[in-house]
């Protein structure tokens, strides 16, 4: 399994999107899958956006990766369906970007905002409502998603349902600091991939300047649960030292955070090219890229 991160550019500003190569690819391989790829995806990019890099991993053991950069593949934007010139060649702000329904060959669907778009392929009025977008941009949009399905990229995915807790949240002295959640079902076994993740929602507070719980956790590894025969699966939590059980007003639901990887298709969704334009829209991009790391604007 390879992960595959485009590093956009443009201005001070950067982004990144991230897509994965499930199976076993060599690394010749890796390497002409994602400059074909980058084409295709520049293709869609106005002047002044680049793909300043490609980083290239393999989580697979031992982790490995690698870095493609400008000259192994198409950087800069290539919309060229205009004279050199045309406004429509220029790239929209950063944080203007088309927001994009992708289909699954099983099914999965997965949105995306994609920035970098020429500024005349968006709609006269600008709004999250805008789906008037430029015919050549489809098409430029359309030959993308056929390099993602021919070069058999995935989109990541988690579908798991949650499950309602049997009991109260519970400590114990064998787990010193961590939070013990009693399920009914075993919704973690030794089969689960580690590191053993868990995604909590629902959850409830008595005070709500305390710390309470929702979000995503590692479960302890010699968690009671995991190995038992029956109920109660009992899971505990790392780095719950700071939530009270006392302050768990209601409990909400878990889920073993699994993922799951479906190739892009080019022929699914309502259009038959494997996508649907949902809008225009805002994404924040965040700060400069030359700007220091952190909220303060004022460290030397």
């Amino acid at each position: 399994m390879w992960k595959i991160t485009f590093f956009f550019s443009q201005y001070n500003f950067t982004w990144t999107e991230t897509y994965y190569l499930p199976g076993n690819y060599a690394l010749t391989q890796v390497v002409t899958v994602c400059t074909s790829l980058a084409t295709a995806r520049a293709a869609c990019n106005g002047n002044e956006t680049y793909i300043s890099a490609i980083r290239c991993v393999n989580l697979a053991s031992p982790r490995r990766s690698f870095f493609l950069v400008p000259g192994t593949y198409s950087s800069r934007g290539q919309f060229s369906s205009f004279p050199a010139q045309s406004p429509d060649q220029d790239s929209a702000p950063q944080f203007m970007a088309l927001q994009i329904k992708f289909y699954g060959v099983a099914g999965q669907i997965c949105r995306r905002y994609m920035a970098g778009i020429p500024e005349g392929q968006f709609g006269t009025v600008f709004g999250a409502k805008d789906t008037n977008v430029n015919g050549l941009m489809n098409n430029a949009l359309t030959s993308f998603v056929a390099a993602l399905n021919g070069n058999g990229f995935s989109f990541r995915f988690t579908n798991q349902a949650g499950h309602a807790l049997a009991g109260t949240p519970t400590t114990s002295a064998q787990f010193p600091g961590e939070i013990g959640l009693p399920f009914g079902t075993q919704i973690i076994s030794v089969t689960t991939p580690q590191p053993y993740k868990i995604y909590l929602n629902g959850f409830r507070k008595v005070n709500t300047r305390l710390f309470g719980l929702g979000g995503v956790y590692t479960v302890d590894p010699a968690s009671p649960g995991i190995t038992a025969a029956v109920a109660p699966y009992t899971y505990y939590l790392r780095n719950t030292s700071n939530v009270q059980p006392s302050n768990i007003a209601q409990t909400g639901f878990g889920a073993a955070l699994v993922y799951g990887y479906d190739v892009f298709s080019s022929n699914f969704g309502p259009s038959g090219t494997g996508y649907s334009i949902l809008g225009a829209n805002h994404r924040k991009r965040g700060v400069s890229a030359l700007s220091l790391r952190g909220r303060s604007r004022s460290k030397p």
